[in-house]
C-alpha cells in the first residue's frame, strides 16, 4: 500500500469482490520491497508516513460513503464516491 493508490487499490477489491459473489479479501500490508517507490516518486524517507496516511484514506474509502479527504501522497477528495461499491456491509480486512 505504501506506493500504490488507496483508490485503485479500493476499486481493484471491489471489482475482485463482485466478481468472486464476495470472496475477496483484503489484507493492507507494506509490501516487501521498496523497488516502486521511486517509479511512483516517493521518498523513501516518507515510508512510515505514506502507509499511514494511504492506510487512513483506505479505511475511509471502506465505509461506502462520499469521501473527503486531504494529504500529502495524492489529490485531494471532495464528496467523492468511490464505486464501484461493495454489495456487503462487512468488509473483510
Amino acid at each position: 500500500m505504501s506506493s500504490d493508490d488507496p483508490v485503485r487499490v479500493f476499486q481493484h477489491y471491489s471489482t475482485l469482490n463482485a466478481i468472486s459473489n464476495g470472496r475477496g479479501e483484503v489484507i493492507l500490508g507494506r509490501g516487501s520491497s521498496i523497488d516502486s517507490f521511486p517509479l511512483f516518486g516517493h521518498d523513501l524517507s516518507d515510508y512510515e508516513e505514506l502507509f499511514e496516511e494511504k492506510a487512513g484514506l483506505f479505511s475511509e474509502i471502506i465505509k461506502g460513503e462520499p469521501v473527503t479527504w486531504e494529504g500529502k501522497a495524492r489529490a485531494p477528495l471532495y464528496n467523492q464516491d468511490i464505486v464501484p461499491h461493495i454489495k456487503s456491509r462487512s468488509f473483510p480486512v
